[in-house]
């Protein structure tokens, strides 16, 4: 795709080898002599990438699910009803609309801190949310929050059996009737609910990451029959700095050409390009492609997605995706600092952070759709400690 240097073809490849790796591993018997060769060429053509950088943690990124509306949750600010400003739009915001949407939110957010294994959490999280979507949609200020409000409802409404049939945490879409096609698109309705209210809250209400983290924190520990997972008490070695500020600037949405990846990142990543590559569906970003490319320290990202072959499971797959491109990177001078499972109302696999540049860190999320029918790689580089972008990046990437 970009042709500008040998370094390029060498980083780009990264990935489309880790994903044709994991197609023939997991899906024939010719897997191994494929992916064992594709590794040399991987190992050989990334000899040039610069090593070093920086260490971090972050919870795992992950999006709704609720009952008992927790006492402990903060509120937004006082006044109920003053008008505190207006959106884009012009549409008045008003002090209640932004409680019921902190009120609403907040069971979302506190999927990120609560174990994996903690069904009944996740449950009361889950049930939350449906509660409280009612009260957002009694004071939305326009029919047009109303509707998306009351799509949510429906989702959820729909969702939350399905959940409940599978045990909530012990949960396998791909053994629905469907094969979790239907579960994956109200996975999809209720992922965007909570972006909105996310960029509500930041935008129009003036919370920051760390007051939504907060929210989340709260109402994770009214709810949890397991010790959650904090920013402060990670599962792993170090943890990250807490970033406060939100993504600065604007942010734009990006589609790649065949229209089945979109994710929203910052505006001045403007060197973007959507074309596919050799087998897989792919969009770029960077303030500097050809740089982002040839480099760790030129801030970026990249989403690549397959069509799962027949046979491999979630796990195998996803484990193949991250553990090739891990070897190409860490072949190349990187140091995996962090490394933990990923999950979202979607999607599920693993996060990988590398140390591979002084004052920037390379990330990793390798996984699978709701019914492991398409498999997927998001790498980003971003400066050190830049939080806010690797959660616009991770809340927002739609793989179809």
């Amino acid at each position: 795709m970009f042709t500008s240097s040998d370094s390029v073809i060498r980083r780009a490849s990264a990935l489309i080898v880790g994903l044709a790796i994991a197609t023939s591993a997991c899906g024939g018997s010719d897997g191994e002599s494929d992916a064992d060769s594709a590794e040399e060429n991987s190992t050989a053509e990334e000899a040039d990438a610069p090593a070093d950088a920086t260490v971090e943690t972050l919870p795992a990124a992950t999006d709704p699910v609720v009952t008992e509306p927790p006492t402990t949750t903060p509120p937004v600010t006082e006044a109920p009803s003053t008008p505190i400003g207006t959106d884009s739009v012009g549409t008045t915001i008003t002090q209640e609309y932004c409680d019921a949407v902190a009120a609403a939110f907040a069971p979302g957010r506190a999927v990120r801190f609560l174990d994996g294994a903690d069904a009944v959490g996740f449950e009361a999280a889950l049930r939350a949310i449906d509660e409280r979507t009612q009260p957002v949609r009694d004071v939305a200020p326009s029919s047009d929050v109303d509707l998306q409000v009351r799509d949510l409802q429906e989702a959820l409404d729909e969702a939350i059996p399905i959940f409940a049939e599978q045990g909530f945490v012990e949960f396998d879409p791909s053994t629905l009737a469907d094969g979790g096609v239907r579960f994956e698109e109200l996975g999809v309705v209720i992922q965007q609910a909570g972006d909105e209210f996310e960029g509500t809250l930041l935008d129009e209400c003036g919370l920051s990451e760390q007051q939504l983290d907060d929210l989340g924190v709260a109402f994770a520990e009214s709810v949890a029959t397991l010790p959650i997972v904090s920013t402060d008490d990670p599962t792993t070695t170090e943890a990250e700095p807490e970033i406060e500020e939100p993504v600065s600037g604007d942010v734009v949405e990006i589609t790649d050409d065949s229209g089945r990846i979109t994710v929203s990142v910052p505006a001045e990543w403007t060197d973007v390009n959507g074309a596919p590559g050799p087998t897989e569906d792919r969009v770029i970003a960077s303030t500097d492609a050809d740089a982002f490319f040839a480099s760790f320290d030129v801030p970026g990202m990249f989403i690549e997605a397959v069509d799962v072959p027949e046979g491999p499971t979630r796990d195998q797959f996803t484990q193949s995706i991250v553990d090739t491109i891990s070897e190409a990177y860490t072949d190349v001078g990187c140091v995996i600092v962090n490394e933990q499972p990923y999950s979202d109302i979607a999607y599920t696999g693993t996060e990988v952070l590398y140390d591979c540049a002084d004052g920037f860190e390379t990330r990793l999320i390798g996984g699978t759709n709701s019914d492991a029918s398409r498999g997927f790689a998001v790498a980003m580089v971003l400066e050190e400690g830049d939080a806010a972008t690797r959660n616009l990046i991770a809340d927002t990437f739609i793989v179809g």
